[in-house]
């Protein structure tokens, strides 16, 4: 099943005004291409494609995999696909660049990234007890360290607020993700 979420179109919208359009149709071929690995890997490796979600934020594709090894694959397969588009850069260089840059941003270790869940997948399967405090960990660490690049950008390049929208879009993931009442010491969610 195929969702599109309204802010998709407005996020379109946006793009089309601030981008040209050759760079538009690259950065959308390179998430297509990102996208495409990562239903292939599900496919592969067995699984079942219950859900395709398109946002603002993204596509986020639900799955059914049966096993760790499985779920890491098809999570890694995306980014996989992206950088795989480098060796376009002779022929099409602006294909290459935005799957460069979707491939790197991806593997960001943030929640709602695919770099947090190969992450959270690597560490749950070798140190389960202290998974969760290493991901948020390495999820601060992330999160402060791009928000504080995008302050750069902004002030020193004189880039006006772009750099801190861009920041915002996977940051934002951490306040929208469920917590665990463990971790927030309440008892009810």
């Amino acid at each position: 099943m195929l969702v599109i979420e309204p802010q998709f179109f407005i996020f379109c919208a946006v793009l089309v005004m601030v981008l040209p359009l050759p760079w538009l149709l690259s950065a959308i071929f390179a998430a297509m291409i990102h996208e495409f690995w990562h239903i292939a890997a599900v496919l592969v490796m067995g699984g079942r494609i219950t859900k395709v979600r398109v946002a603002a934020g993204g596509a986020q594709i639900e799955a059914h995999l049966a096993g760790k090894a499985a779920q890491a694959v098809a999570v890694l397969a995306g980014p996989v696909g992206s950088l795989m588009l480098l060796f376009l850069c002779h022929a099409v260089p602006g294909i290459a660049l935005c799957g460069l840059a979707q491939g790197v941003y991806n593997l960001l270790p943030l929640p709602s990234l695919d770099g947090g869940r190969a992450l959270r997948l690597f560490l749950s399967g070798i140190c389960p007890g202290k998974a969760e405090i290493i991901c948020t960990g390495a999820e601060i660490l992330c999160t402060s360290l791009l928000l504080a690049a995008a302050f750069w950008y902004m002030k020193a390049l004189s880039l006006g607020f772009w750099p801190i929208m861009a920041a915002l879009v996977p940051v934002s993931g951490l306040f929208r993700r469920k917590i665990p009442c463990k971790r927030r010491k309440i008892g009810v969610q």
